[in-house]
């Protein structure tokens, strides 16, 4: 995973991601509908980790309760 040492000034968590989005906005450069697919694309990266993550999570569980279940 990518870490970054430093963030944007004003943009340290999502939080202010509304900031950022006001921004993108008044710059004109970004219609309404960009807006839309780039939060919508971040939620579903987002949701699409957590399903990664989970499932690797059971499958851990799973293999642990063979594991130990068995002495």
């Amino acid at each position: 995973m990518l870490k970054y040492l430093r963030t944007p000034n004003e943009l340290e968590d999502v939080s202010k991601y509304p900031k950022l989005i006001e921004y993108l906005l008044s710059s004109g450069n970004w219609t309404n509908d960009d807006i839309i697919k780039l939060i919508g694309g971040n939620i579903l990266r987002v949701m699409e980790k957590n399903e990664e993550v989970n499932k690797k999570k059971s499958e851990f569980s799973d293999l642990t309760h063979i594991l130990f279940t068995n002495f």
